[in-house]
This record gives C-alpha cells, sequence and structure tokens, in this order.
C-alpha cells in the first residue's frame, strides 16, 4: 500500500522539488496518507542558487514564517529582487520555475494541485475545458491561506480528520486557485437546489453504515450520482452541513451508545466509530458533546 501511495503522489512531490530545489528541511508531509488531488509538504529552504525547474502540477505556496529575500529570473537573463513575508502567497500554473538567488532561509507551505483534478473541479462548475492560469506572486487571499492551513495540521496530524476532510479541503483548494489563477470569480455553478430526499437517504444511510470506514468524498459522492463539487454543493444545501461534519456528528452519536456499555473499551469505541486514535476520539467527543469520553460514560445517565 505504501508503495502505491508514494507511485501515485510521485508527479505531486516532483511538482513540491521543482520548486524547493536545493537544499532544505521537511517539516511535514501528506505523501503517504492517500489523498486525492493535492500533496502538500512544508520545508524550510535553505540559501543556496536554484536553476531554472519544470513543474508538472500547479502549485500553490505559502510563506509561513520572516521575511525572505533574495532574486529572480526576468527576462533578458536579469534577475530581480524578491520579497516575501509571512502570509504571502505565490501561485504557479504548471510548468516553468524560473531561477532564482534566495540570500535568507525561506520556510513555506508547498501544495501541488493535480492538473487533472484542478480541470475536473471546472468542469463540474460547467466553467470553460481550457482555462490558461497565470502565476501570482506576492498574493494576499485570507481563504487561501485558511485552506492551506487547515490542510497543513491535517497533513501534522498524519491524517486524524480523515479522507473525506481531507478531500473537502483540497476542492476547496482547487477552487479557490480557478478563481484567482484563472480569473473565475464571477463564475457561477450551473446546478444548485437541493438533493431529491431519497437520494439524500440513501448517501446518509451509506455513511451510517461505513461509520469505521475511513470514507472518501469520491464514494459517497458516487452513492448520489452527483459530481464530486455539486455533491458538495447540494449536500450543504440540504443539511446545513459538510459531509464530513454531518460524518463527524453520526460517528459522536454512535459512540454515546458504544460508551453506554462498560465492556466497551474507549479504544476500541474510537476504532468502531472511524477516529483514528484514541486521543483524535477524545477530543472531538469533547469538543461536541462538551464533556469527555470519559466523564460521558459514568454520567450518561444524567446527560441524557
Amino acid at each position: 500500500m505504501v508503495e502505491r501511495l508514494e507511485t501515485r503522489s510521485a508527479p505531486a512531490l516532483a511538482a513540491i522539488n521543482a520548486f524547493v530545489r536545493g537544499s532544505s528541511a521537511r517539516l511535514c508531509s501528506s505523501n503517504k496518507l492517500g489523498w486525492d488531488g493535492v500533496c502538500l509538504e512544508h520545508h524550510r529552504a535553505f540559501p543556496v542558487e536554484r536553476n531554472d525547474s519544470d513543474s508538472p502540477h500547479h502549485l500553490v505556496v505559502l510563506f509561513t514564517s520572516h521575511v525572505s529575500r533574495g532574486e529572480t529570473s526576468a527576462e533578458h537573463a536579469r534577475f530581480v529582487p524578491y520579497s516575501f513575508s509571512p502570509g504571502d502567497i505565490k501561485l504557479y500554473s504548471a510548468g516553468r520555475i524560473g531561477a532564482c538567488r534566495p540570500f535568507t532561509d525561506t520556510t513555506m507551505i508547498s501544495c501541488a494541485l493535480d492538473p487533472r483534478f484542478v480541470a475536473e473541479v471546472g468542469e463540474d462548475l460547467g466553467a470553460p475545458s481550457t482555462v490558461e492560469f497565470r502565476p501570482i506572486a506576492n498574493l494576499r487571499d485570507d481563504s487561501l491561506q485558511g485552506i492551506v492551513k487547515l490542510l497543513a495540521a491535517e497533513a501534522n496530524s498524519q491524517g486524524a480528520s480523515g479522507k473525506l476532510y481531507a478531500d473537502h479541503l483540497a476542492h476547496a483548494l482547487a477552487l479557490r486557485f480557478r478563481q484567482l489563477a484563472g480569473g473565475a470569480r464571477g463564475h457561477k455553478p450551473s446546478q444548485s437546489g437541493k438533493m431529491p430526499a431519497r437520494i439524500l437517504q440513501r448517501v446518509l444511510d451509506r455513511m451510517r453504515a461505513d461509520l469505521a470506514t475511513n470514507l472518501n468524498l469520491r464514494t459517497i459522492a458516487a452513492e448520489s450520482g452527483y459530481s464530486r463539487t455539486h455533491f458538495l454543493r447540494i449536500f450543504r444545501a440540504s443539511t446545513g452541513y459538510s459531509p464530513h461534519q454531518w460524518l463527524t456528528h453520526l460517528r459522536i452519536e454512535e459512540a454515546k451508545t458504544l460508551l453506554q456499555k462498560a465492556s466497551n473499551s474507549l479504544t476500541d469505541v474510537a476504532l468502531d466509530c472511524g477516529f483514528s486514535s484514541h486521543g483524535h476520539f477524545s477530543n472531538t467527543f469533547r469538543r461536541i458533546v462538551g464533556v469527555a469520553p470519559r466523564e460521558y460514560r459514568r454520567n450518561y445517565g444524567l446527560i441524557l
């Protein structure tokens, strides 16, 4: 399984390496988490000259600590100064990345987006099949920064929240990249409304039946018959929640039932309800219910 995941993520890692190049320290990576459409790595790159390179994927790069300075290649073989502050974002479309001469360490989160995935997200919205994405430097965008930081936190936790959560963030990242790099701010989805009740019930039944599995967006969207992007939109319109939020609440409700039996250990309850670890289960349970699982078990009769 590890070999298969690493093989699948090879182009994304090549894209990140095309940007990082040279000497760096990797702080975290989503490489072995099996995410679809996006790969993330957090690096501290050291100040060595970097040559031209080519990236097979689009890139979203968030600079995360201190001001980074150096020179980057421009027309007519010239180099011009650059400066990135924490929170600055740089967008690259797949293709050539110019040479640079960093003068300082550079700490950044790099997200490689598969062009096929970005195209699929656009097609789901009825956008033109061919879009020319333009590079953007020194971008400030709170939405994009928030998505990247959430993905980085999930990678740093080794995927504690599960595939469905990462899939949702990957779609949001691809959509925002399209809007900014492709100039698609005014594009409106071609479909709207709520999911028919019978289809919604089928989806909810599937989620309830597979609580203990690492459900992904592709699987539950296929259950509805809608594209992943459209499914995300109309599921929220129908329930008021994202699929990941709904699944989390289903898992918590099942955990409440299992906790009423003293024979079920907290670790078994966590795993039977699809949580990645006892710690993640306890933190999520406390956040939603207001008390820790052990305390709930001790007092569940009063709480109910």
